[in-house]
């Protein structure tokens, strides 16, 4: 909470997407910067997001246990570029907010995001500063650690998952979410929960679909809007 809640530091979250039957392939790389001295007075956080395809393995597509989701980045323009550019890009943006201005880095279980970063040989400090979204859930509830999931209970509207640049916008937001003591206060999020989590179907029905639930209005059960 004081890596981000103080607004002192760069936060850079990443995220990394891998062939489902070939995990070593790294397929996308996407990045989210807040930098704290773009948002110095600002009530909303600027925030710099970019998607990568990488270019040797752009035919590979996931699909039995990971949705496609590599053509939907939701930020924009997606850009094709090899994996030695694609290490060069997270190398200047490691250096730049992590190194030399003494950032955090941000990632949803952000162990396997770093071991594949370090796979691509982009040079990170062992004693990098870092926020964990997952963890952070962890710490007061039992179930639904996935990124949907931590999003879902937070009421972040959200799509498109298992895309690496919407997944490392996402994970950002979720950040300081997780660590601004007042919305924590109101969720209730420093009493530990043993939540009930999503029955398996609805879990694969959730990851592979961004269809909203419909249901009727029978004039209760729409949270701050009940009668």
């Amino acid at each position: 909470m004081d890596i981000v809640y103080m607004r002192e530091v760069p936060l850079v979250s990443f995220d990394v997407e891998a062939y489902e039957r070939s995990l070593s392939k790294v397929t996308e790389i996407g990045f989210s910067i807040y930098d704290p001295e773009l948002s110095k007075n600002s009530i909303f956080p600027a925030i710099k997001s970019g998607h990568i395809i990488i270019k040797e393995h752009l035919k590979l597509n996931n699909y039995k246990f990971v949705p496609n989701h590599k053509r939907l980045y939701s930020g924009g323009i997606s850009y094709v570029a090899s994996i030695e550019e694609s290490k060069k890009i997270m190398q200047s943006i490691f250096d730049e907010y992590i190194t030399k201005r003494s950032g955090a880095f941000v990632g949803h279980n952000i162990g396997g995001d770093i071991r594949w970063l370090q796979q691509m040989n982009v040079d990170i400090s062992n004693d990098v500063k870092t926020v964990d979204t997952f963890k952070l859930h962890a710490l007061s509830r039992k179930r639904d650690g996935t990124l949907r999931g931590v999003l879902r209970y937070l009421d972040i509207p959200h799509s498109y998952l298992h895309n690496a640049g919407n997944d490392s916008y996402f994970t950002l937001l979720a950040a300081f979410a997780l660590c601004d003591p007042e919305l924590r206060a109101l969720k209730n999020m420093d009493t530990f929960q043993d939540n009930k989590g999503i029955d398996k179907k609805d879990a694969k029905k959730h990851k592979f679909s961004d269809q909203p639930e419909i249901t009727e209005y029978l004039g209760k059960g729409i949270g701050f809007f009940d009668e």
